[in-house]
């Protein structure tokens, strides 16, 4: 009965180890998928950031495209409007020039008419 009263509080006591080595373990393994969850957060946190601050380059980048676009577009109409206005001023010299030249006959035959008096 001895015997088997320490027998029992042997194994007892192995039990008791045996649970605390397991709960040991548990508690590392535990720990270790804390810190892993916890890595993963600031994974994601950083990622979400990252995200964050290029969504707001590609918005500035477009809004730099659309602006460029309009410049683009004011400028081909203020080329368009450059090359009206030259092509009207160039009919108009032409113009003027054709009535110069008509002036100056008339001057000139003015000046023959009147020398031949």
């Amino acid at each position: 009965l001895k015997q088997f009263a320490e027998d029992r509080a042997a194994l007892q006591r192995r039990m008791e180890t045996e649970k605390l080595m397991l709960q040991s373990k548990l508690d590392t393994k535990y720990q270790a998928e804390m810190d892993c969850l916890a890595q993963a957060r600031k994974d994601i946190k950083k990622m979400t950031q990252d995200m964050a601050e290029r969504d707001a380059r590609i918005k500035s980048l477009e809004t730099e495209v659309q602006l460029s676009q309009k410049l683009v577009i004011d400028q081909r109409k203020s080329v368009a409007d450059l090359t009206r206005r030259y092509e009207k001023e160039k009919e108009l010299s032409h113009r003027q020039s054709v009535q110069i030249t008509g002036l100056e006959r008339q001057v000139a035959d003015m000046i023959k008419n009147h020398r031949s008096y």
